[in-house]
């Protein structure tokens, strides 16, 4: 979205300032969303595939902690980020833009009719 035509979209009022910098902002989005999860869970999910390995691999083999690996950089690394930066760019747009009081994805989405 960011090389796009929406790339140019401010979220915030036309003389609003950035609270924050660019750098401050990330960490906090990073800490706040991702902090507890990855504490827990990057440790837990691939000790849980090299213990309950996918595809009948056999179990504490080299491969079962690949396949561990590999589905942890899966579900913490780019992919699940993407994931949640769709939603919080319509929830960022409805607060800061359209100045709506709520930080829902349903409010964020009211007016998206489908008919």
């Amino acid at each position: 979205m960011i090389f796009g035509k929406y790339g140019r979209v401010k979220l915030g009022g036309p003389n609003d300032k950035p609270e924050f910098s660019t750098f401050s902002w990330g960490g906090m989005l990073f800490c706040a969303g991702m902090g507890t999860s990855i504490m827990f869970w990057s440790i837990v999910e691939p000790l849980y595939y090299y213990t309950s390995p996918p595809f009948h691999i056999k179990v504490s083999t080299t491969e079962a902690a690949e396949w561990g690996l590999a589905y942890g950089f899966f579900h913490w690394g780019v992919t699940a980020w993407t994931l949640y930066a769709l939603p919080t760019v319509a929830i960022a747009y409805s607060f800061f833009v359209r100045k709506q009081s709520s930080l829902r994805i349903s409010t964020a989405c009211r007016g998206v009719g489908i008919k």
